[in-house]
């Protein structure tokens, strides 16, 4: 039997995990078995990275800090909305922060 944390959590996820199958199958019909792939075929890291100073510019932004989903104790007090929305190849997460 679970606890009542586990019961939220499921219910919680339980959205995106009925939403899974419908995503898969329309990437499937737009690129084939490569959607299936659990990497893309560049480093979205880099991509963003590259492309900074237009990310910036585009949000009207002073600083932007990309980072890997792998180091979430940068998340610091915003780890939870990792947890929340996780990233995932293709669809990442942004936390936005005032200072």
């Amino acid at each position: 039997m679970q606890k009542d944390g586990g019961s939220r959590e499921l219910q919680a996820n339980s959205e995106a995990l009925h939403a899974f199958p419908e995503i898969q199958e329309g990437r499937g019909n737009s690129s084939g078995t490569q959607a299936l792939n659990l990497r893309l075929p560049f480093g979205e890291k880099e991509v963003l990275e590259s492309n900074v100073e237009l990310i910036k510019r585009q949000l009207g932004l002073e600083e932007v800090e990309i980072h890997s989903a792998a180091d979430v104790d940068l998340a610091g007090p915003h780890a939870s909305l990792l947890k929340q929305n996780p990233p995932s190849p293709g669809s990442p997460t942004a936390i936005f922060v005032n200072r």
